[in-house]
């Protein structure tokens, strides 16, 4: 019979490996690439002879791998740790999905309130800025109402499609790191170490230009400030979800839906022209914002959960 002391000198070293491979394999290249000053975006003239900025290839297919390093990580760690590959389960990597007793809500949740809060948040900075609204990219797309009504929804049905990506860090994550932080700290402490690791994983990313730029206050610090709270909101929701479905797969979902939203309000956001404040800045804000709106949304979410179950628990 394992004593207390035992069982969490093995966590902490399960999350030591984990850990340890989860930031190697990423700050390693990802580091060469800052010292090495390589370009996160570039010039690409277009065969109309426009010249249109966009993601550095080499950039673009180094993100990619980075967000499979937790997976790998957490593969790594269950062989050296000996800890087996269960799909579900007590310990397991949670890759089973489960509907019944009305757990498909969260999935359908996880999927719906990036579009909610990045809506928002957008909407925000354009009562702030009205001079940064611009309908011209929207006319000049011929987007019809009917198109920009299905917009949101066209990002959802991608980001479920197509969320190999996410699943790559939410197997790391929520399906391997969160339940041992809980386990040693407690839920409210593994939500905020959580989302801190999380955030600092991402430092490297941040100083190549990716989410902020480079064009912002106080940078990089600013930047990693900000997308550590951003982080701490996500995780915090992702770890509910994960824990009222038992499956990692609504946080894949989220988290493949935050990152690959698709936002009308965007499409009339101008930034160029927001005046006395850089881009940069800009990003920044919409960052908080959206943690802000994340955060409430949470709140109320968590609020509604515990109201029906106290309700359904009065009438058994």
């Amino acid at each position: 019979m394992e004593t207390n002391k035992e069982k969490r000198k093995k966590l902490y070293k399960s999350l030591a490996v984990f850990l340890f491979f989860a930031f190697v394999l990423v700050y390693v290249p990802t580091l060469a690439f800052v010292a090495k000053k390589v370009p996160y975006m570039l010039d690409v003239t277009l065969s109309d002879g426009t010249v249109e900025s966009r993601i550095n290839p080499a950039v673009n297919f180094l993100l990619t791998f980075s967000m499979l390093c937790p997976a790998i990580a957490m593969l790594l760690a269950r062989l050296i740790c000996k800890e087996g590959y269960a799909f579900h389960g007590e310990g397991s990597m949670m890759l089973g999905m489960v509907f019944r007793d009305k757990k498909w809500i969260w999935y359908l949740a996880a999927l719906i309130l990036p579009s909610i809060y990045t809506e928002a948040a957008t909407g925000t900075i354009l009562l702030m800025h009205p001079e940064c609204f611009d309908s011209a990219q929207v006319q000049k797309l011929g987007l019809t109402p009917l198109f920009l009504v299905c917009y949101p929804f066209m990002g959802m049905l991608g980001s479920a499609v197509a969320s190999v990506g996410a699943l790559g860090e939410e197997a790391g994550w929520r399906g391997y790191m969160m339940p041992r932080l809980e386990k040693l700290f407690g839920t409210a402490g593994a939500v905020i170490i959580g989302g801190i690791i999380w955030g600092a994983w991402h430092y490297p990313d941040i100083l190549l230009g990716h989410c902020f730029g480079h064009d912002y206050l106080l940078e990089p610090w600013s930047g990693f400030a900000v997308f550590t709270l951003f982080t701490i909101a996500a995780n915090a929701f992702c770890h509910m979800i994960v824990k009222k479905t038992g499956s990692i797969w609504p946080a894949v979902f989220f988290h493949a839906a935050n990152n690959g939203v698709c936002s009308v309000a965007q499409l009339y956001l101008a930034m160029d022209r927001v005046q006395g404040i850089l881009p940069g800045n800009l990003k920044l804000c919409g960052a908080l914002l959206q943690m802000a709106y994340m955060s409430i949304l949470l709140l109320l979410m968590s609020y509604v959960d515990r109201r029906t179950n106290s309700i359904i628990d009065s009438t058994t």
